[in-house]
């Protein structure tokens, strides 16, 4: 199972609903003190609640009204059976127990207004189930679940009456069959009566998470050494899980029975006492506990006492010997959070240890590290960064941090995160940047143009939000700081003389330079059957004919204009819907309709040539800088 997504809701500086998604490398970037590592201590407290555990403290200080702490965790490449309960072999779809997405939602909600000092969570899975029954089939006991079989009247010889996975596959068959189920997004809770076994039976697929904090105190039997000591136990561990379930049982089975005749002579010479007594195990058998594995020094020295750097260094080298050993095949998933891996380290150690760490993802291993300086940030790819802000939290969602994130990044530590970033790319918006991915993809594919915006890392682009704020950003040249040069494309139908821009950028003399378009926007490079094809899908109602009002072949037309009034005047057609709004035909024409164009279309239309010039001088500019490079 892979970690797809962490839910934060209440939890400390956390006080909405945010969601945090992960790759198979992610590091989070961001100040000191905005939740960088709240988020490496939720997951802890989610996993393990060992090194960090909940606290009534951890309640949110903006939402004192809600004790109710929520953290949560989103899995993808599930198992494709799982044994449930009784060793019963099902899988978590037959279950309905996946969200909208089929992936596995698992929060654990914490209380924090008790007056125990331990809090423990209540479990749910956030899951598409059906909502025929007064009671959760997986909240019902075997006898419960035989009850309903024989009031449906469903034949015993075609269920297992002594397996609940059987008896509830029965049930939502019949009912699938009869009435038909219904289904609807709802928390169901994993940790009481009998869906108890389905949870603790998750939790073997559940990945191993390990958490390496930055500053932890010098004592003897230091965490920062022991643990990945205790990873390597505890990986052990889980690759015999299967034969220790066994032994478990095996010795469970042979107390009891030794428990209950024990009862059974009580009960001859005191039957009320022995009614009162019950044989069970109060706590699950800790394996980890009974391996302890060190570290120590020839010379009897405590590797705790020789200081953070060496101690950072067996760290290191941890998972470069990690990275090797997990090539040798598959196993339990693992997650490796490091909190600020350069912490006294030398720099040329430090780019080892990334190295190491982005070798390490993959194989069914992540890695989450966080950090807030410049020698990381620079080896980073931009892919994994999630940029972490005050502002950030209030979106709802932190993914991938945006090329303007990364403007904010390298303004904030003086460095642009993936020093591979060669070039940028400047437009006027967001819809710019959909056209020129999918157009690069066009001419790549056809081979007369090399760069492909979705693939190309080497071109970071940047919607500056219009005419006005790009030329803002060539006359104030906001980007000289990183010492990359700039094309910037601008529409035809902005009103500012580029030969003034070209002569500002000019003088930088690191070959920057302004092309304008040569028709009124990127709109009229889209070809007219794509766009009558898409709203003709889209609106069934309208016919391809209503559409020739509109002067596609007229370079100066304003399509999203007319295609706005268009719709407006159609309305009455377009059934319950609302016309959508001019911004929104803009959002659609640039990123799906752009996107289901071909190069014959753009042949069609004579724009192939104007189209290649612009992609020529993004392709020079790189030429230019990589045979500088080789110079210097």
């Amino acid at each position: 199972m892979k970690l797809k997504s962490l839910i934060l809701e209440n939890f400390r500086s956390y006080k909405d609903r945010t969601i945090i998604n992960f790759d198979d490398f992610t590091a989070l970037i961001g100040k000191n003190d905005v939740g960088k590592s709240t988020i490496l201590e939720a997951l802890e407290i989610f996993f393990n609640s060992e090194i960090v555990k909940i606290e009534k403290s951890d309640v949110c200080v903006f939402n004192q009204e809600n004790f109710d702490v929520t953290i949560g965790c989103i899995f993808s490449d599930l198992p494709e059976e799982i044994v449930l309960d009784s060793s019963a072999v099902t899988n978590l779809k037959s279950e309905y127990l996946l969200n909208e997405n089929n992936d596995l939602e698992v929060l654990k909600v914490y209380k924090c207004n008790t007056n125990s000092k331990t809090i423990s969570p209540n479990v749910y899975v956030r899951a598409y189930h059906p909502t025929n029954f007064k009671d959760k089939l997986i909240h019902l006991k075997r006898e419960e679940l035989k009850k309903i079989i024989e009031q449906m009247n469903i034949p015993k010889e075609v269920v297992n009456m002594s397996s609940n996975v059987s008896m509830r596959q029965s049930i939502y068959k019949t009912v699938d069959e009869n009435e038909g189920l219904n289904f609807a997004l709802q928390d169901i809770q994993l940790n009481k009566e009998d869906a108890k076994s389905i949870w603790n039976n998750l939790l073997e697929y559940l990945p191993i998470y390990a958490l390496f904090q930055a500053d932890r105190p010098s004592k003897d039997g230091d965490h920062e050494v022991q643990d990945p000591m205790k990873i390597a136990v505890k990986q052990a561990l889980g690759s015999v899980e299967r034969e220790l379930v066994k032994i478990k049982k095996e010795v469970q089975k042979a107390a009891l029975s030794v428990a209950k005749s024990t009862l059974e002579k009580l009960k001859e010479m005191d039957e009320k006492l022995a009614s009162e007594l019950i044989a069970e195990f109060s706590s699950e058998p800790n394996w980890a506990s009974l391996f302890k594995l060190t570290l120590n020094s020839e010379n009897g020295i405590p590797v705790n006492k020789r200081g953070s750097g060496v101690r950072r260094l067996i760290l290191l080298n941890f998972f470069r010997a990690e990275a090797e050993r997990r090539k040798e095949g598959t196993e339990r998933g693992i997650i490796y959070a490091i909190e600020e891996p350069e912490t006294a380290q030398h720099p040329k150690n430090q780019k080892m240890l990334i190295e190491s760490l982005q070798a390490l993802s993959q194989k069914n291993c992540q890695i989450i590290i966080t950090s807030h300086v410049p020698g990381i940030a620079g080896l980073l790819p931009i892919s994994s960064i999630r940029y972490i802000t005050a502002e950030s939290k209030k979106y709802g969602v932190i993914d991938r941090a945006s090329d303007l994130e990364l403007i904010e990044i390298a303004n904030e530590l003086g460095v642009l995160p993936d020093n591979r970033v060669k070039l940028f790319l400047c437009v006027e918006g967001k819809n710019d940047v959909s056209f020129l991915q999918n157009i690069s993809k066009i001419l790549s594919e056809q081979g007369v143009t090399k760069v492909n915006l979705f693939k190309d890392e080497r071109i970071a682009i940047l919607p500056l939000g219009g005419s006005s704020s790009l030329k803002q950003f060539i006359y104030k040249h906001y980007l000289k700081a990183f010492r990359i040069p700039e094309i910037h494309i601008i529409d035809k139908d902005v009103n500012n003389d580029i030969s003034k821009l070209q002569v500002r950028l000019d003088e930088r003399k690191d070959g920057s330079k302004i092309i304008r378009t040569q028709r009124r926007e990127m709109e009229n490079y889209i070809h007219k059957d794509t766009i009558i094809e898409y709203f003709t899908k889209k609106y069934p109602s309208l016919s391809r004919e209503v559409f020739n009002c509109i002067r596609f072949e007229d370079p100066d037309c304003d399509i999203p204009k007319s295609i706005s009034r268009l719709l407006n005047n159609y309305k009455d057609r377009l059934g319950k819907v609302d016309p959508p709004s001019e911004e929104k035909i803009k959002n659609w024409l640039n990123s799906k309709v752009t996107a289901e164009m071909t190069y014959k279309h753009l042949k069609d239309m004579g724009v192939v040539e104007e189209l290649i010039s612009w992609f020529s001088e993004i392709e020079r500019l790189m030429q230019n800088m990589y045979e500088g490079s080789i110079a210097h």
